[in-house]
């Protein structure tokens, strides 16, 4: 589509520009490289620690990263090909910081205590158009990826820590007992 808008606005006498680029740095890609991992060399990307895994995802997109542009390619798509970028190439890496300090500072994006959507498999946080929703009427056993058995949802997990130096107790409940000791 934005191919054929940047003909017609060329056809119609306007200079135009259609750069193009890939975004091989989300979920997505993390979970592409993280299964290949496990499938290949049974270990996550925890296993290789941050840069390590980075080098990973750089080799992955080397690979296969290619294949959406050389389908443009074929296609003929009317780009400027020397201009192709990459979501964690260095200069854009630097653009995106730079960015998300300016919106912070004008107060456009901020950071607060909130609830989020945490994947225990992936070790981070996801969007909510990521999550599955489902309502429960009471306890159900669920198979989640990550677990090999079903993990039962819908039951409310109480526990109790200690208050230093007395008899009492905070109790806190949480529906997800994994993420207990962050409560």
């Amino acid at each position: 589509i934005e191919d054929c808008i940047t003909r017609w606005h060329r056809m119609s006498g306007h200079n135009t520009l259609l750069l193009t680029g890939t975004d091989h740095a989300g979920i997505a890609t993390q979970v592409v490289v993280e299964k290949k991992l496990m499938r290949e060399e049974g270990k996550t990307r925890h296993d290789y620690g941050r840069e390590e895994f980075l080098k990973r995802v750089w080799e992955w997109k080397d690979q296969s990263g290619g294949t959406i542009t050389g389908q443009m390619r074929c296609l003929g798509t009317s780009v400027d090909w020397t201009r192709e970028a990459f979501t964690m190439d260095e200069n854009l890496n630097v653009a995106v910081k730079e960015a998300f300090v300016r919106m912070h500072k004008d107060g456009l994006i901020y950071r607060s205590n909130s609830l989020v959507n945490w994947s225990c498999s992936l070790r981070t946080a996801i969007s909510s158009i990521e999550v599955e929703h489902k309502e429960l009427d009471g306890p159900t056993k669920i198979k989640v990826p990550g677990y090999s058995n079903p993990v039962e949802f819908g039951v409310l997990h109480s526990f109790a820590y200690k208050v230093e130096g007395t008899d009492e107790e905070v109790v806190v409940a949480t529906t997800r007992i994994e993420t207990m000791l962050g409560d």
